[in-house]
């Protein structure tokens, strides 16, 4: 699965519309209870993605379960070279 994409600013709305549906279309409008979506192997590992987002560059999400060590499907928008989450494994 990829970790990031590079979208050309004129497709970007496009884009991110059709993600967004087929994140919806893979594990339903509820990703948690889908069989199909995966969970964190532990707590520990689940707070350290849970830093690494930064919050004002999420454009898709739900709330994550840390008792589930459930973190829902994540888009980010505007990451840049240097930001944790390029820099860390995801």
């Amino acid at each position: 699965a990829p970790d990031y994409v590079l979208v050309h600013q004129d497709i970007y709305e496009k884009f991110s519309q059709e993600l967004t549906k087929t994140i919806t279309e893979f594990y339903g409008s509820d990703p948690k209870a889908s069989d199909s979506y995966g969970r964190v192997v532990n707590s520990s590992h689940f707070d350290r993605l849970q830093k690494i987002v930064e919050p004002s560059k999420v454009i898709m999400s739900s709330p994550s379960v840390r008792e589930e060590n459930f973190m829902a499907p994540t888009v980010m928008k505007d990451v840049s070279w240097s930001d944790r989450v390029m820099e860390e494994e995801i």
